[in-house]
């Protein structure tokens, strides 16, 4: 079996590991997508600094719940409080 550091073409336990992980894959794809379009549209972010003040409470609350989204507050399986 031949192990390269950074192609890994032993699939086998990456397809597990994107099914046990679907939130995380989603949300970085969503990122290289929202990458990408920021890139092709440059006054995307001059269209996002122009939006009301409503408009940004919803964009943050979009935000800051994608990041609580998949927080299930278990600290039993971290590693470090083991210690």
């Amino acid at each position: 079996m031949m192990k390269f550091i950074f192609i890994d073409f032993q699939t086998n336990e990456l397809i597990n590991l994107i099914l046990q992980n679907k939130v995380p894959v989603i949300l970085v794809f969503l990122f290289i997508i929202l990458h990408f379009v920021s890139y092709m549209k440059k006054s995307l972010i001059d269209s996002i600094s122009a939006l009301k003040i409503r408009y940004w409470i919803v964009f943050l609350i979009i935000i800051i719940g994608s990041i609580f989204y998949p927080y299930d507050a278990n600290s039993d399986d971290f590693i470090y409080f083991r210690f």
